[in-house]
């Protein structure tokens, strides 16, 4: 069967156009930063809701990458 996903519920807190990407920043329920990079087309881009308001992120484990804090 196909493999789980990683799955996360998060707020929007800012959007940064980078050319040909947009990079999503967002806060899970419990504080913790999260943020991913997508296509900058119109498609794509329409599917953010506005900052605030809330996304769903369904992640393949390979496509995830968790960054440990530092201290610093």
């Amino acid at each position: 069967g196909a493999p789980e996903r990683n799955r996360f519920s998060a707020r929007v807190t800012d959007v940064v156009f980078q050319g040909e990407s947009l990079r999503v920043f967002l806060a899970l329920d419990d504080g913790t930063p999260l943020s991913l990079r997508q296509p900058s087309h119109f498609e794509a881009a329409r599917r953010i809701p506005p900052i605030g308001e809330r996304l769903a992120v369904s992640l393949h484990p390979q496509d995830t990458i968790i960054v440990p804090k530092t201290d610093g």
